[in-house]
């Protein structure tokens, strides 16, 4: 199975084994289920359950982690 991030280069986690940055390529048993960890600093993280079955291909869009918002400015002096 290919597997791919958008942005690129997120650390990918097969089954909690860390396997390096996307894109990589996983070697999988059809049928077999999988856990697919996907995270990246400034994003939040991803989890996929896979079942196998022949070339498939898994492209995986993180999202941006919100900044929380700034304390009001007091303007009463």
């Amino acid at each position: 199975i290919d597997v791919n991030s958008r942005p690129r280069r997120a650390f990918v986690a097969l089954n909690g084994d860390k396997l390096g940055r996307a894109p990589v390529t996983l070697e999988l048993e059809r049928g077999v289920e999988a856990t697919v960890r996907f995270s990246l600093q400034g994003y939040r993280s991803q989890e996929r359950l896979l079942v196998p079955s022949e070339d498939d291909t898994l492209v995986v869009r993180l999202e941006k982690k919100s900044r929380p918002k700034p304390p009001p400015i007091k303007t009463d002096f």
